[in-house]
């Protein structure tokens, strides 16, 4: 059997791999960026967010209505930079999180730079648990949600270091 696991001792970051959480959700926002990028529909969306453009907004491609909107070559423009001009711009674009876990994993982000998946995970279910009546949200909404963070998680650190990686029951 050729498999090692290291789990929680800095090995990853102290060779220069990018595996903290921050860097995962930056690659998510690289992956809606490319699908901007690519998109001819009015909606890009996922089980976590959506980006519609508004009404009265010409449809060409999301591209070409950044290209014409702003008067720039979006070539010089990243995916990540393609997904800040779609959160930020509101006249052109409805940006809506779907996830209260994603939310708060976003929000995190955000205002710290960093984030705690595990906790923010935890917060959730205590809180459907201790206080149901003041949630919107169920169990079995935030272990979906779960379920395609490690799916996302799994195409991520798949991409960065070029080794099929499963999420199998035995080392969750």
């Amino acid at each position: 059997m050729n498999r090692i696991i290291i789990i929680g001792n800095g090995f990853d970051l102290a060779h220069g791999l990018p595996t903290r959480y921050e860097d995962f959700i930056n690659w998510y926002w690289e992956q809606c960026g490319q699908k901007l990028r690519l998109c001819s529909d009015k909606v890009v969306q996922d089980t976590f967010c959506s980006f519609t453009l508004k009404e009265g907004i010409g449809l060409a491609g999301w591209y070409l209505v950044w290209s014409y909107r702003y008067q720039i070559r979006l070539k010089q423009y990243s995916n990540r930079d393609l997904t800040e001009f779609a959160i930020r711009d509101k006249e052109m674009c409805d940006f809506k999180i779907h996830s209260v876990f994603f939310s708060r994993i976003y929000k995190a982000i955000e205002s710290k730079g960093w984030v705690d998946i595990e906790r923010e995970y935890y917060d959730l279910l205590r809180e459907v648990v201790l206080k149901p009546e003041e949630c919107d949200y169920t169990i079995s909404e935030v272990n979906n949600h779960l379920r395609y963070l490690q799916e996302l998680l799994t195409q991520y650190l798949t991409s960065i270091t070029n080794v099929a990686i499963s999420c199998d029951d035995q080392i969750r």
